[in-house]
């Protein structure tokens, strides 16, 4: 019984993800069209997506404190611990505080001192240097006041409420879009500076509302208060958390990065021509991870509850799926002109077979890599993450080095992608399977 609702719960969060997903794509598809009708300078765009690009790291740099949440808040939950619930969420507000203000004072301090016009490898005449400088500031604040908001994603990802957390993020994308499609007005540079604020307001509002709707009605008993933060839970959020980060800051190395080696070892207009390839087939891996992502609580409560066959029948589930999304990525390379066609319409691009090839073969290792992330995170198991996660990162900038000067081609980039995560997709099956024998051992005797 207990299985066939854990099953129920997760089937119902896919459904709704997709839902919303479904809305999110359709979302980011207008909101590229919008952004080449927004700014006619492609080099200028190139830059925004860059800045998205590098601020986006900080999401990450909570000392892995959400995902550490997410985990310990999950066996709560599982053993209906509202008490110790309402501790843990404290205590990942108060200590999570600091790190905030930290973040904000030595980024503002580093904003204030880079010349981020070679940065970005772009004119003054085309951005001017205060221009730049006032966006990097105004979207660096947006993005720290959302790294301290999105605790509450971590709560309703315990709860096994992911949809509701892909809801957040696409009422910020949402916003976005529509100010792109109706703020019309003032030159280029300025237009750039406005985008900044209300990317701000669109990064925070949303989490600003969900964190006040869920602690005043679904979790009021477990509501945070600084008096109920516990220092010594603290030490197990952090260093449970503290793999975590490793783990993220890693993978970001390996993802997040792409936007800015385009930008200095080729061009930063080279980065629009990106995007556009990124986001169809980045579209295929949400929806991948929209059927994986519920897997990671539900996973933590099983490991918790001991219920190994469970965790083996999903682990299979999503092997399968991944096979199957394989085949859909290859599908859509061989229509991919008639797609670009027609959602880009007069800002069309020319299908490069290279271009698709490359983001064809990242696109199947992610897909592997999604359908055993989930389950390593759920059981807390993030060694081989780490150590894999960190060697790609590592070896990631030399390799694009290498293959830039063999082939002068953006696409090295995403090539570079694919090769360095095929160690991880070989070496961590291997140790699930060895950890979950070890449990199902342990619990037999």
């Amino acid at each position: 019984m207990l299985v066939s609702e854990k099953g129920s719960r997760v089937r119902a969060n896919i459904i709704c993800s997709y839902l919303i997903k479904g809305a999110a794509i359709i979302v980011g598809v207008l909101t590229i069209r919008a952004y080449m009708v927004f700014f006619s300078d492609h080099a200028i765009l190139g830059v925004w997506y860059t800045i998205l690009a590098i601020l986006s790291w900080i999401l990450n740099f909570d000392l892995g404190i959400g995902n550490g949440l997410r985990n310990m808040l999950a066996k709560a939950f599982s053993d209906n611990d509202i008490g110790h619930a309402k501790e843990l969420i404290s205590t990942g507000y108060v200590v999570l505080a600091p790190v905030c203000i930290i973040i904000a004072v030595v980024g503002c301090l580093l904003i204030a001192w880079i010349d981020w016009n070679s940065f970005f490898n772009i004119d003054v005449l085309t951005i001017g240097s205060s221009v730049l400088r006032f966006s990097m500031i105004v979207s660096f604040a947006g993005i720290v006041l959302q790294l301290y908001m999105k605790i509450v994603s971590s709560v309703l990802n315990a709860m096994e409420k992911t949809a509701l957390t892909s809801l957040l993020a696409l009422l910020t994308n949402i916003g976005i879009l529509l100010f792109v499609l109706f703020f019309n007005v003032g030159n280029e540079q300025e237009r750039l500076a406005a985008l900044s604020i209300a990317y701000l307001c669109a990064a925070v509002l949303p989490y600003a509302f969900a964190t006040l709707l869920v602690f005043t009605r679904s979790l009021s008993d477990a509501r945070p208060a600084v008096s109920c933060a516990n220092m010594k839970l603290a030490r197990e959020i952090v260093g449970l958390g503290g793999r975590f980060l490793l783990v993220q800051v890693a993978l970001m190395a390996i993802t997040v990065t792409n936007e800015i080696y385009i930008t200095w070892l080729f061009d930063a207009s080279d980065v629009v021509e990106f995007q556009v390839y990124n986001k169809v087939f980045s579209t295929i891996l949400v929806l991948y991870a929209v059927a994986s992502s519920p897997i990671w609580s539900a996973v933590a409560k099983s490991w918790h509850e001991h219920n190994i066959d469970w965790i083996r029948i999903v682990q299979a589930k999503l092997t399968k799926l991944s096979i199957v999304a394989t085949l859909f990525t290859i599908l859509v390379c061989v229509i991919l002109q008639p797609i670009v066609d027609i959602w880009l319409g007069s800002e069309r691009i020319s299908v490069s077979l290279v271009a698709e090839g490359s983001f064809c073969l990242y696109t199947a290792t992610m897909l592997f890599a999604y359908s055993i992330s989930p389950i390593a995170n759920g059981m807390s198991m993030l060694g081989v993450q780490m150590v894999c996660y960190a060697g790609a990162a590592i070896v990631k900038y030399p390799l694009c080095l290498a293959l830039a000067g063999a082939f002068e081609s953006w696409t090295v980039v995403v090539l570079a992608n694919a090769i360095i995560m095929i160690p991880y997709l070989i070496v961590q099956p291997i140790a699930l399977g060895k950890a979950l024998n070890r449990r199902s051992l342990e619990i037999s005797q």
